[in-house]
C-alpha cells in the first residue's frame, strides 16, 4: 500500500460496515446497484449518512485490490455515485466511463475468492 492509502485505510477502518459489503457483493452477483437511499433505509441512517461507512468500504477494497463495491450505491437520477464522494478522485475513478467500467468489474470479479476480513 502507498502511504496515503495506508493514511486512509487507518483512519476509515473504524467506520467500514461488513454488513454493507456482504449486500453490496450480493448485488454484485445479482448486476445491481442501490441508491443511497436504499442504502440507508436498508441499513438505518441517512442517505447523506453513508459516506464514512462507503470510504472505508472503498479504501479497504483498494488496499486489497479488490473492485470498489461501493461504487454500487449510486444516486438515483444519475445512476452514479455521488460527485460529492472525495474518494474516488484520490482512488483514480474521476468520470462516468470510469465508475461504469469499475462497476462492471464488480459485477464480473469472483467474489468468492475473497475473505472479505472483518475488521478490528
Amino acid at each position: 500500500m502507498s502511504k496515503d492509502l495506508d493514511d486512509l485505510y487507518a483512519e476509515y477502518q473504524k467506520y467500514y460496515r461488513h454488513d454493507v459489503v456482504e449486500h453490496l457483493v450480493k448485488l454484485a452477483c445479482q448486476r445491481k446497484t442501490i441508491t443511497y437511499g436504499e442504502l440507508a433505509e436498508k441499513f438505518g441512517g441517512i442517505a447523506r449518512g453513508r459516506t464514512n461507512p462507503l470510504t472505508a468500504i472503498a479504501v479497504r477494497c483498494r488496499a486489497y485490490g479488490e473492485p470498489l463495491i461501493s461504487v454500487l450505491v449510486v444516486l438515483k437520477g444519475t445512476k452514479l455515485p455521488s460527485p460529492n464522494a472525495l474518494i474516488y478522485p484520490r482512488l483514480g475513478l474521476t468520470n462516468p466511463e470510469e465508475f461504469g467500467d469499475e462497476r462492471e468489474r464488480c459485477f464480473d470479479f469472483d467474489w468468492s475468492k475473497t475473505e472479505l476480513p472483518k475488521l478490528p
